[in-house]
């Protein structure tokens, strides 16, 4: 009688697990998978659309956040946005969405528990404008760039003698 009640038991176990399996895939089918999160945000557990709303301030707070750029005794008030980067809310989302949904159901399922035990960041694969970045920075490098200069000695008509020394340049 023993060994049908630990056959049962385990029969038991194996049919509620793959219950608590088929009920988690049903709540998060359209959901981002539960401990994933965004730029710091968690998104996890929340529709797209929800998870869009989530990210949008952070990603206008990052895109607008001042940089300072120096160089040549100079400083540039900016902002990433100024200088191209371009960053979509909607694209971190289904970066999200793709967590454990990928490969085999069984791929798909340890995909998923590891992203709940442990959580899983998705980086953002931020686009950058090139031509406004290079734009930027060009404008930036013409306002301290200059030729270098060699030194000169030149006698004067009086006969004294006048000396510059060399100047580095600066690209």
């Amino acid at each position: 009688v023993a060994p049908t009640m630990k056959r049962t038991s385990f029969s038991f176990l194996a049919v509620l697990a793959l219950v608590a399996v088929a009920l988690f895939e049903m709540a998060n089918w359209d959901k981002v998978t539960p401990g994933a999160s965004a730029l710091g945000t968690s998104v996890g557990g929340l529709s797209q659309t929800e998870a869009v709303a989530r990210l949008t301030p952070g990603v206008q707070q990052l895109l607008d956040r001042p940089l300072d750029i120096q160089g040549g005794g100079q400083t540039w008030h900016t902002t990433a946005r100024d200088l191209g980067l371009r960053l979509d809310p909607g694209e971190l989302v289904g970066a999200a969405c793709q967590l454990g949904r990928q490969g085999s159901p069984f791929d798909r399922l340890g995909d998923q528990i590891d992203t709940l035990v442990h959580g899983r960041t998705v980086s953002p694969a931020s686009t950058t404008d090139r031509a406004a970045l290079d734009g930027s920075l060009a404008a930036m490098a013409h306002q301290i760039e200059r030729p270098p200069t060699d030194a000169h000695l030149t006698l004067a008509t009086t006969g004294a003698i006048q000396a510059s020394g060399a100047q580095a340049g600066l690209a």
